[in-house]
């Protein structure tokens, strides 16, 4: 749209363009065997990855979006009607998405198709009406406006098209610094230019000494995985790499994990009761987890049920034996009573084999 608003369009620019577009085509191809023939990753496709409500993402890019305003103030743009109905065009389309983020939708989408297209067509608009003579300064432009539309195309995995949005609104917050110490002596530039980094920097330094705190607190962000192994689970991890097949499919159950909230913070949690330790063993050891990981086993709430009554002191030894002789698993890694009220005593299903005071890792009488 920015090519043909500036009447730029060559022949070799549209082969170009379509040499690119071929490039989607295999990976297309190759997503759509896969999603026929893997029940895997048929699961991770069915699992809703929607993007965050615009509010979220527009507070994230705020800083950076009005620095790329201040390009208004740049000679040759202030001066422009066009592209300043176009910078006007993208503000009330950002302005608009805001106020209607209101919450999220049943199906999750926060826009129906038609809308979207509706938005879309709105940006590619601002965009044409912003567009240069440039195609490396179209690109970025483009790159950016588009960018706040596109994550919330509503289908699969629409979040992951944030992903290095923050490059174009980068290179354009840096022209709007540029045009803000344009006319500033050396010393208000250097100030300037070093303050608006610290203050960018803010978000990225809380995320810094937010993973700190995970890590102190010995709890990842699922809330069900802790950072650090515990001795116990080392043992059985060299036990597992040193005594199973890479031939034969060998089955593990873990105790799926159990969360700590924290009664005082909202939204926190200390490190889990129980550690999921299912998709530590999987990729540590190359064993087969019965319910390994959320969103990539398949019936994986079932299953996790399954898992965590093999465990429990109140389940009935009939209802532990038919999950038992239905999965037929080699190894239970299993908490000890001791350390975890409410668990059940397995030692007698077969021999231990590794782990100590916290976890055992079972091998099962079969």
């Amino acid at each position: 749209a920015m090519q043909l608003a500036r009447k730029t369009v060559s022949v070799q620019w549209v082969v170009r363009s379509i040499v690119i577009g071929l490039g989607a085509i295999p990976p297309a191809l190759w997503f759509m065997h896969v999603l026929q023939k893997d029940e895997v990753f048929q699961e991770r496709a069915a699992t809703p990855t929607y993007s965050p409500n615009f509010k979220v993402m527009f507070l994230g890019y705020v800083l950076m979006i009005v620095l790329a305003g201040f390009t208004l103030l740049r000679p040759g743009i202030r001066d422009d009607k066009r592209r300043l109905a176009g910078m006007g065009l993208a503000a009330f389309l950002v302005v608009s998405m805001f106020f209607a983020a209101t919450g999220v939708p049943s199906d999750g989408y926060f826009m129906s198709m038609p809308v979207w297209l509706a938005t879309f067509a709105m940006a590619a608009a601002a965009c044409a009406l912003l567009a240069t003579d440039s195609v490396a300064v179209n690109l970025v432009v483009a790159w950016a406006v588009i960018g706040l539309v596109a994550p919330y195309f509503p289908s699969l995995f629409e979040r992951k098209l944030t992903m290095g949005l923050s490059i174009p609104w980068a290179i354009l917050a840096a022209l709007g610094i540029a045009a803000i110490v344009l006319y500033k002596d050396r010393s208000k530039r250097n100030l300037i230019t070093v303050l608006t980094i610290l203050v960018l920097s803010g978000t990225s330094i809380r995320w810094f000494f937010r993973e700190i705190d995970l890590i102190n607190l010995n709890v990842s962000n699922t809330t069900l995985h802790s950072v650090y192994l515990s001795r116990d689970v080392q043992q059985i991890v060299a036990y597992l790499n040193k005594n199973s097949s890479s031939t034969n499919r060998t089955v593990v159950i873990a105790m799926p994990g159990v969360a700590q909230k924290d009664p005082e913070l909202v939204d926190t949690f200390r490190a889990p009761i129980v550690p999921d330790i299912n998709p530590v063993l999987s990729g540590l050891t190359g064993v087969y987890s019965f319910a390994g990981h959320w969103s990539e086993t398949p019936d994986y709430i079932n299953r996790r049920n399954d898992a965590t009554r093999i465990f429990l002191e109140e389940t009935l030894e009939a209802k532990r034996q038919e999950i038992l002789d239905r999965v037929k698993p080699h190894y239970l890694v299993a908490p000890d009573p001791k350390a975890f009220p409410g668990i059940a005593d397995l030692s007698g299903l077969g021999t231990v084999v590794a782990g100590s005071s916290q976890f055992v890792l079972i091998k099962l009488d079969m």
